[in-house]
């Protein structure tokens, strides 16, 4: 929201001066940015002061930034944001940002209070970024999964917006469904095939690698039921590690695609498909690269 001042100037001869600038109290806070004076290759530090507090007290406070310009009164969960954990109703605040700044960049940003009504901004400043320290991973989990599987990524120094956060396995771009500054959601790339893979993370311009290799959990076949049936039937495939995700499990009879009608864990069903004209098959089945074929042929009725 808008700063709101009004400054009243009498011109009269008889007084000969301007008045100084007259404070209204306003429902909402009043916030100023002020300039970032303190530029680092580790980060930089944001300040800004509340002018009047409104009429209900600030319960959360901060500065919202970017790397393209914004106007005052966009959506803080939209853009790079950091909270301060000391409030201020009066006075100066501000926070030390060592993540999510790209280095020698242009940065706007502006300072914010939220009271239970409103949310207030401050203008929208700039300043030029020297970068911030590197991001971090602590930790990964599960260490193993298939691809579809979602994988949670904690550390340090990541960004808030996914289009910034890129993670990937073994080259692979890995898609980011959740982000905050310390975790992230990821899942496993449908075209990963390495059974080891290093994991890295790139924020801007700044990577890292975790320590431990993800691993690619394989899948293995049992057997399937009924051997012998007509197109059309549902035929049930056992076995290990199939995709969580449904379209991510593949089956094959011959060169004919059935279609998985149902998938639990170590369980797959499929319909025999209406094409098939041999009366003996095989049956494949894929799960993103890998590829298995059952020992046991499947017999057309």
């Amino acid at each position: 929201m808008k700063n709101v001042f009004i400054t009243v100037c009498f011109l009269a001869l008889l007084l000969g001066a301007c008045q100084k600038e007259v404070i209204v109290n306003r429902d909402f806070p009043r916030v100023n940015t002020l300039p970032v004076n303190t530029i680092e290759s580790a980060g930089a530090q944001l300040k800004g002061r509340v002018l009047t507090k409104g009429r209900s007290p600030i319960i959360k406070q901060g500065f919202i930034w970017s790397d393209t310009k914004f106007s005052v009164g966009t959506d803080i969960y939209n853009k790079e944001r950091i909270f301060i954990s000391e409030l201020s109703q009066t006075g100066i605040f501000e926070a030390y940002i060592d993540f999510a700044l790209p280095t020698k960049q242009l940065i706007y940003v502006s300072a914010f209070s939220i009271t239970n009504e409103y949310t207030s901004f401050g203008e929208v400043i700039s300043f030029t970024s020297q970068g911030n320290r590197p991001p971090q991973i602590t930790s990964f989990s599960p260490e193993q999964a298939q691809i579809g599987d979602t994988i949670t990524i904690t550390g340090e120094r990541f960004s808030y917006l996914k289009s910034k956060n890129v993670v990937s396995l073994d080259g692979k771009k890995a898609t980011t469904v959740e982000c905050q500054e310390n975790k992230i959601l990821a899942i496993v790339p449908d075209n990963l095939e390495a059974e080891e893979s290093a994991l890295k993370f790139s924020c801007y311009d700044k990577e890292t690698t975790a320590i431990k290799p993800f691993g690619l959990l394989q899948m293995k076949l049992n057997e399937f039921s009924p051997i012998k049936a007509f197109p059309g039937d549902t035929i049930t495939l056992s076995g290990e590690n199939f995709s969580k995700v449904m379209v991510y499990n593949k089956v094959f009879f011959n060169e004919s695609q059935a279609q998985v009608i149902y998938r639990k864990e170590g369980i797959l069903k499929v319909k025999v498909p209406a094409d098939l004209q041999q009366q003996i098959n095989s049956i494949m089945v894929k799960v993103g690269c890998q590829e298995q074929t059952y020992q046991t042929s499947f017999y057309l009725e």
